[in-house]
């Protein structure tokens, strides 16, 4: 079986179990729900360490994580 793990990150449900797959990774979970809490919490974090400016990313995503919460 080829995986392709190009792309975003997003899950990936198999018969040996739940995967997250993108940007070149294969990475194994528990469950889905690990697999959606990984990708929520690491595409803010991968996109503050691909920033030109981290600091102004990571002021960013703070910002929107508070706008979403109200």
């Amino acid at each position: 079986m080829n995986i392709d793990t190009s792309g975003e990150l997003r899950t990936l449900e198999l018969a040996d179990g739940v995967y997250v797959v993108g940007e070149g990774m294969l990475i194994p979970m528990k469950d889905m729900e690990e697999a959606r809490e990984y990708i929520k919490t690491e595409k803010p974090a991968r996109a503050i360490k691909k920033s030109p400016n981290p600091r102004e990313e990571f002021f960013k995503q703070v910002n929107d994580i508070l706008k979403s919460s109200k």
